[in-house]
């Protein structure tokens, strides 16, 4: 289920699962001039840390080069996870992000994971996250589909990489 995120800025698309904090996906938030206030309304709408896994062709035509920057501006903490339009991350690396997140949401904390529109790498970096809270591949999907309202991940390699994880966990 969506949840506006109470400002102008960019729609949460909230998963439901159980323990502290609260996960999401969303799509990318309006660069260049719309940056500054796409992040302080996410910070509004209570984010407390924003994971970008755009590469870097997506940052630069997105407008988003500054984004860590604006983000600790907002208050935001700011991590990456560079991953190639409808491809999957090194697994080693994804997995060192998704446990700082996962301790994230142990804090209470609420962490939102954005790609391009929200669908395709945002949903791997958010599934890895439920895989290691202990949650079934398949469920992990159905979860991540039912927040954003579109079946997720875009691609079959992007599923294979989450099921694939049970020998890394």
């Amino acid at each position: 289920m969506a949840e506006a995120s109470g400002c102008s800025g960019p729609t949460l698309y909230l998963i439901e699962r159980g323990g502290p904090g609260r996960l999401a996906t969303m799509a990318a938030p309006r660069g260049g001039d719309d940056l500054a206030a796409d992040l302080a309304a996410l910070r509004e709408a209570g984010v407390d840390t924003l994971v970008s896994v755009l590469g870097r062709l997506d940052e630069h035509v997105l407008r988003l080069r500054h984004e860590r920057a604006e983000a600790s501006r907002a208050g935001l903490r700011f991590r990456r996870l560079p991953t190639g339009d409808f491809g999957t991350p090194d697994t080693d690396t994804a997995l060192g992000v998704a446990r700082e997140l996962r301790a994230d949401l142990l804090a209470g904390r609420t962490v939102a994971i954005h790609c391009r529109a929200g669908i395709g790498r945002s949903s791997v970096l958010a599934a890895t996250v439920l895989r290691l809270e202990g949650v079934r591949p398949d469920e992990a999907w159905a979860l991540i589909g039912r927040a954003r309202g579109v079946r997720v991940p875009e691609t079959r390699a992007q599923r294979d990489f989450v099921d694939g994880l049970d020998s890394a966990l």
